[in-house]
């Protein structure tokens, strides 16, 4: 066979493959579009801006400025207020994952039970995580308002000293991180989800051996679901770490106790103006959540995946 019938042989091959496929990459067109349009494209110009004082309409320079004014740590450097941000961003992550997570847990074995009406507890638990972020938000400033919201009133009622809450800058952050759990039933339907997959035979089986409630739990149930453990704490740190809902309603916080990351990413670019030093920022925070997850991942060992 010469090389030219190979040529032929290798261009109907791709015809044929492309007429029987083009049916497959027309309904996967609108996503593929979507993904360059409005994933792919905006990380690529972003990551260009980052190397530039863009500004929202023209640029001037060109290099590593921004990353370097990023670690400016000077008496007149960004940096500090950078990792300040940072800083505040990663103690609301650390905090609230393992409290949600506990709950969360708690909560799902509560009802996971068959009882009647069970369904309707689930549904209610699980509406707080429909309602909008900066609805939310409105709601518990209102109701935490210092000194005449709703919850001041009852302490009030029972003699309690009125709380701050949302209105001081000690107690903000405090705050946010309790009121990050009232969202707690997406956990939640994940936790049911991983338990109705365990087989009852297998408690059965511990039941005859003599088995109490916390064998059960801390040798079969646990262990079963470290692999929605694992995914919960991956989807939280991402979450946790771009929190931002709560500029809506309490902007940078009270002395900026509440100027998380992502807020600052905000703010510099469409307050400031300053988008590509935002940028920097942006990618910053990617990177270091691209490090977490990996590290999460190489050290998954303790996760149980069965057969």
């Amino acid at each position: 066979m010469t090389q030219a019938d190979t040529l032929k042989e290798k261009k109907a091959f791709l015809k044929s493959s492309i007429r029987k496929e083009f049916s497959n990459w027309l309904f996967l067109s609108p996503f593929i579009v979507g993904f360059c349009l409005l994933v792919l494209y905006p990380c690529a110009m972003s990551l260009i801006y980052s190397f530039t004082d863009f500004n929202g309409v023209f640029m001037t320079g060109f290099g590593l400025f921004n990353y370097a004014s990023l670690f400016d740590f000077s008496q007149y450097g960004i940096g500090k207020e950078v990792f300040r941000s940072l800083g505040l961003t990663v103690i609301y992550t650390v905090v609230s994952i393992p409290i949600n997570v506990l709950l969360s847990f708690i909560l799902s074995l509560l009802l996971r039970k068959a009882i009647p009406g069970i369904k309707v507890l689930r549904l209610l638990f699980y509406l707080p995580v429909l309602i909008p972020g900066i609805v939310f938000g409105q709601i518990w400033l209102d109701m935490l308002a210092y000194p005449t919201g709703l919850i001041n009133q009852w302490l009030a009622a029972v003699g309690l000293p009125k709380g701050t809450f949302l209105s001081s800058a000690k107690t903000q952050l405090g705050t946010l991180i309790g009121l990050s759990q009232w969202t707690m039933g997406g956990s939640m339907i994940i936790w049911l989800a991983a338990l109705s997959n365990i087989s009852p035979t297998i408690y059965e089986a511990a039941e005859i051996d003599g088995a109490k409630f916390f064998t059960k739990l801390f040798k079969i149930t646990i262990p079963l679901c470290t692999p929605m453990i694992f995914f919960n704490i991956i989807s939280l740190v991402i979450m946790c770490l771009q929190t931002f809902d709560s500029y809506a309603y309490l902007n940078r916080g009270i002395g900026e106790a509440t100027y998380f990351i992502a807020i600052r990413i905000y703010y510099t670019a469409f307050e400031q103006q300053q988008y590509g030093f935002a940028c920097s920022i942006a990618w910053l925070l990617f990177v270091i959540i691209a490090a977490l997850t990996a590290i999460m991942f190489k050290t998954s060992k303790w996760v149980y995946y069965g057969d």
